[in-house]
């Protein structure tokens, strides 16, 4: 049903549907922010991080992950949507 359709039928603007919606979304964050835990840091000796020489490849400084047969290198600058995106496919491959 359309936003349009189901103000009708409940009698409200959409303008009033859309500021309820708003202050709903409002209460559900912070009610979520309070129970998330703040981001851990986990500490790794620095000899796990060292460079990796690999055939015909420069060194690159970063961290290996190896899952599921699958060997996953990543660096800095690596983008953290693609990241976890690989990960999901990983997650789910057999």
């Amino acid at each position: 049903m359309s936003v349009v359709t189901w103000c009708a039928h409940h009698g409200i603007t959409k303008a009033n549907y859309y500021y309820r919606l708003r202050r709903v979304r409002e209460a559900c964050l912070k009610t979520i922010q309070g129970k998330m835990p703040a981001q851990q840091v986990v500490p790794v000796e620095p000899e796990l991080l060292q460079c990796r020489e690999q055939e015909g490849r420069t060194p690159q400084s970063g961290l290996d992950i190896s899952i599921k047969g699958f060997s996953i290198h990543v660096t800095e600058s690596t983008s953290m949507p693609l990241l976890a995106e690989v990960l999901k496919a990983v997650r789910h491959a057999e």
